[in-house]
């Protein structure tokens, strides 16, 4: 699912690392979503490895991403998953905003006597 006004839709909203498995349903509804009057985008997260840690990441020339997952503890009863993203938009736009004038900054002072 991308948005225009997500990084001018370069981005998806959805971190894809993080995602198991996306059922866009048009019609026809099942009853489990309610009265749903358009369409319903069924997304199911993925599960964390219960097994062993594991990371994965990529670096790239506007954006970075990270995930990692593994067991809470030793017994493997449980799992956890951490997935992130970062853009360098902030960096590349810091050149052009030294080049905007900056405000005047004013000192008022207010006195009741």
């Amino acid at each position: 699912m991308y948005n225009a006004s997500h990084l001018f839709g370069f981005f998806s909203v959805f971190n894809g690392d993080a995602i198991k498995s996306v059922e866009l349903i048009k019609g026809g509804f099942p009853a489990r979503y309610g009265g749903r009057l358009s369409s319903v985008i069924d997304l199911n997260m993925k599960d964390g490895n219960r097994e062993k840690l594991h990371g994965e990441g990529g670096i790239g020339l506007i954006a970075s991403r990270l995930t990692l997952e593994g067991p809470f503890t030793k017994n493997k009863k449980g799992s956890f998953l951490v997935s992130g993203r970062r853009t360098y938009l902030d960096i590349i736009a810091a050149p052009s905003s030294m080049l905007k004038p900056r405000a005047k900054r004013r000192l008022v002072i207010i006195s009741t006597t």
